[in-house]
């Protein structure tokens, strides 16, 4: 297995329509703590339950960034240079080799377009090349976007964990994903 690469180490990864390109100090988190702000992006996510501003959103990237096994990645729409989403491997263990994954596509002008589904085959494939075996995701149930990105990622949903989220005033059921790469290679 690779030694852990840490963000600063971590390179640039393309697909067709997005690059993946690692946090650096000094990126423009506007967007971000927008998006983390706006009730029709944020439904899904745990940070729904505080108000961000452009410092406590500043303290998470740099805590991501200092963090030993994680790799967090902006997702860049690639014709236009637009930073549109967030996806990290984080929980990630060198012993048992897994690691869970989160994603964001937080412009809801890309949302729909694929994007989401890309960035995590682009992560899958790395994470895959420096030695994970198994990835896991979780997702509200009600989060098709989520729900179909991972399927179309031939992830195989492992479980249900019953009214485990409080969405609004209803609860909601989660959904826990897994992927492994080739058996032979346990």
């Amino acid at each position: 297995m690779t030694d852990f690469l840490t963000n600063q180490q971590i390179s640039p990864i393309e697909s067709e329509n997005i690059i993946l390109l690692p946090f650096e100090m000094g990126d423009n988190l506007v967007d971000y703590t927008n998006w983390l702000n706006d009730p029709e992006i944020n439904r899904y996510l745990e940070v729904k339950w505080m108000t961000h501003t452009i410092d406590t959103t500043l303290d998470y990237v740099l805590k991501q960034l200092n963090e030993k096994k994680v790799i967090f990645y902006k997702i860049i729409w690639k014709s236009n240079g637009i930073h549109i989403g967030n996806i990290q491997a984080n929980n990630i263990n060198l012993n048992h080799k897994t690691a869970d994954i989160g994603y964001l596509i937080g412009n809801k002008n890309y949302q729909g377009l694929g994007a989401g589904t890309e960035a995590i085959k682009l992560i899958v494939k790395y994470l895959f090349s420096i030695g994970i075996y198994k990835i896991n995701a979780g997702t509200y149930e009600n989060n098709m976007g989520s729900v179909k990105a991972l399927l179309k990622n031939s992830f195989i949903c492992e479980g249900r964990q019953l009214n485990q989220k409080k969405n609004g005033v209803l609860r909601e059921n989660t959904l826990i994903f897994g992927l492994e790469n080739d058996p032979k290679q346990k």
